[in-house]
């Protein structure tokens, strides 16, 4: 194998002077490129050296561009798209005070209460349900079960002294 000299890479001497431009990781991660290429081209040398996955060296290397050496900046974690919520927040409002009201209802009887006490119409789907609202804010239901002696249960209901009939 041939080692590269610095002939063969121009810009190798700019970019080692600009290096105290970048964040202290990108630095890092410059020294990874200029040790890959004045070392024969070796990837799994320079990961021993580094300490790093090949799969690691191999992502950067895919980004790295000799011109610029933002490309060695990480990238934010944070959705490119978030989603709009589907829920206006008077109809949120409305499904809590329904849920303080009738606890025990699950999200089928609420959306025939929330229908009609609408004009507009709107249906639910599988994620935007009375009962996601609920978990969103933090509302307990009335449901729980609870271990009162060895091997019984007994609903929130029973044990306030309400019947089940």
């Amino acid at each position: 194998m041939q080692k590269i000299q610095w002939s063969d890479l121009p810009e190798a001497r700019q970019l080692a002077s600009l290096g105290k431009k970048v964040s202290r990781p990108a630095q890092g991660r410059l020294q990874w490129m200029l040790f890959y290429y004045f070392n024969g081209r070796n990837a799994a040398r320079t990961c021993r050296r580094f300490g790093i996955s090949r799969q690691t060296f191999y992502r950067w290397k895919r980004r790295f561009d000799r011109h610029d050496l933002t490309t060695l900046e990480g990238r934010s974690h944070r959705p490119r798209q978030l989603r709009k919520p589907t829920w206006s927040a008077e109809l949120v409002e409305r499904v809590l005070a329904l849920r303080k009201q009738y606890p025990r209802w699950g999200k089928d009887k609420l959306v025939v209460l929330l229908r009609k006490k609408t004009v507009h119409r709107f249906y639910f789907d599988g994620r935007a349900h009375p009962g996601a609202t609920q978990t969103a804010r933090g509302v307990a239901r009335a449901t729980e079960t609870r271990r009162v002696a060895a091997g019984t249960t007994e609903t929130a209901e029973s044990s306030m002294g309400y019947s089940q009939a």
